[in-house]
């Protein structure tokens, strides 16, 4: 007993005299005691079991077992504080929530200097926010609460910020990078620094030091729990400090604020519902007694898709951004969009509050712009077909122009290649021309041409080719067809010309030209030729 309790210190068992009249009577001893018994001199906890070896009505021995629950008695002690703390927090300052997590950081593991420092959101600013109590009355006058200052010239403890993890020094002043302590400040020994991670940023770091011992992953563990949970009501103390308004203020906010707020219970009766909805929608409050909300603005026979995303909410999905039209007192369609929270009591849902801007002219706009959009596509289109076909067609007679007349034989030529079939051409221009343009005008020089055109058109068939090659130059392709089935398409095509009245000239015009069939492989260059 003297080797495992030095100190002397008992949590359970009896006392030390107590505890030997009780094995002497024969009785078993169960406790747990706190003791140092491991190769570190750390504390653990120990639970004893012991019973007295009894011979002769005498106590010659004591057989028992220890178990080590050190690490179960940490996590009940986490526990137990993480209770505490978090009832305290309720009703004190952000500052002595802080300093009590320290204050039972330094406990917990043996320290004497606690602190605990701000990181910004730049990831580069510190903010030295609190120091232990013991550290300000005993340790350290180099207070600087408040003080901003950047990482760059903080000390070595700032390595658990780059590396993003818990960092142990244990041994501080073999450390060849540290800088050094401003004056006032406690010596430090060894020391356990610890970030709380949030959204990959670091939030906060505490920090304690001088441990008697070594520190090892318990306490990291210990500081670790203890640094998130000071973290996390921090931050809800903040958002208790935005939020804590007067009821009188917070319900002249939402009566006046710019957006429609509306409040459901779970059956979806009107709880809240401020100027701007009744504005909005015609009603007011009282419209809604015993009513239910959605059927009135947003009829299920007229919206069933959107009554589909209402359903969710029963179902727990509920869509936090919505968008939805509704109909107004009047019989108005307005399209609002939603963003929805739950309201939550003792962990259960109670109801909806949903905040509205009505973005009517803004839909009204957008389907103008869809419309006009729609248009201009049209519009390009419509060019697109048009310049497609310019490029291809000749303007004046609408057959094809000579480059695309080429393509089209091309085709015709390969085919012929492939298959072994005839290809006849015939080759024309209108006699004297220059002379339609000379004693009549380029204008009937034009409608001589389209008319020339139109007279070959009615001629050839639907797989015959025909285009404009030159000025008054005109190539007709006739695929599968021997030279002397051309020259008769020839001489159909010229009757059909001399017989056809140019108004502008008073009579049909005349023209000349070849026939001839293509040779095996021959091509369009030589047969032009």
């Amino acid at each position: 007993i003297d080797l495992t309790l030095p100190t002397g210190i008992y949590k359970e068992l009896p006392t030390y005299n107590n505890y030997i009249q009780l094995i002497q009577n024969g009785y078993q001893s169960t406790g747990t005691i706190y003791t140092k018994i491991n190769l570190e001199g750390d504390p653990v906890w120990i639970f004893v079991q012991s019973s007295g070896i009894i011979r002769d009505g005498l106590l010659e021995g004591i057989l028992g077992t220890m178990i080590d629950i050190t690490e179960m008695k940490n996590k009940e002690e986490l526990l137990k504080t993480n209770l505490q703390l978090s009832e305290m927090s309720i009703s004190s300052t952000i500052d002595d929530v802080l300093q009590t997590f320290l204050n039972k950081a330094e406990e917990l593991t043996g320290s004497s200097i606690g602190f605990f420092h701000f990181l910004e959101d730049d990831q580069i600013h510190l903010k030295l926010q609190m120091w232990s109590t013991n550290t300000l009355e005993t340790m350290c006058t180099a207070q600087n609460k408040g003080d901003h200052y950047p990482i760059s010239e903080a000390g070595v403890w700032v390595d658990c910020v780059r590396a993003k993890e818990p960092v142990i020094h244990n041994d501080y002043q073999a450390l060849e990078h540290k800088k050094g302590l401003p004056d006032g400040h406690a010596p430090i020994v060894r020391e356990l620094v610890v970030p709380v991670i949030r959204g990959g940023k670091v939030k906060v770091i505490l920090g304690v030091g001088n441990k008697l011992t070594f520190y090892n992953e318990a306490d990291v563990e210990i500081v670790s729990s203890l640094a998130n949970l000071a973290w996390d009501i921090v931050e809800r103390k903040r958002t208790e400090g935005e939020l804590s308004v007067s009821e009188e203020f917070t319900e002249n906010l939402i009566d006046t604020a710019n957006a429609m707020i509306v409040g459901l219970d779970n059956d979806g009766n009107v709880t809240i519902f401020n100027r701007s909805a009744e504005k909005i929608t015609g009603y007011s409050k009282q419209d809604f007694i015993g009513q239910n909300w959605f059927e009135i603005v947003t009829p299920r026979n007229k919206y069933p898709e959107v009554w589909e995303e209402f359903d969710r909410i029963t179902k727990g999905g509920i869509p936090r951004n919505f968008e939805n039209p509704i109909l107004t007192k009047s019989g108005e369609e307005k399209y609002i969009v939603w963003q929805n929270n739950e309201i939550v009591a003792d962990g259960e849902i109670t109801g909806l509050i949903s905040f509205g801007i009505d973005i009517t002219g803004r839909k009204k706009a957008e389907e103008e712009l869809e419309q006009h959009r729609d248009h201009l596509e049209a519009l390009v289109h419509e060019r697109t077909v048009e310049l497609e076909r310019l490029a291809i067609t000749d303007e004046l007679t609408g057959i094809a122009n000579r480059r695309h007349g080429i393509e089209l034989i091309e085709k015709v030529l390969l085919d012929s290649d492939r298959y072994g079939d005839s290809v006849s051409f015939y080759l024309f221009d209108i006699d004297h021309f220059k002379q339609v343009n000379d004693n009549f005008g380029h204008l009937c020089g034009d409608d001589a041409l389209v008319a020339v055109t139109d007279a070959t058109a009615r001629v050839l068939r639907k797989n015959d080719i025909i285009c404009r090659y030159g000025g008054e130059e005109f190539l007709v392709c006739l695929p599968r067809t021997a030279l002397k089935g051309a020259v008769l398409v020839a001489d159909r095509i010229k009757e059909e010309i001399n017989t056809t009245l140019i108004d502008c000239i008073g009579k049909a015009l005349t023209v000349s030209g070849g026939v001839i069939e293509r040779k095996p492989k021959e091509s369009l260059k030589e047969i032009i030729r």
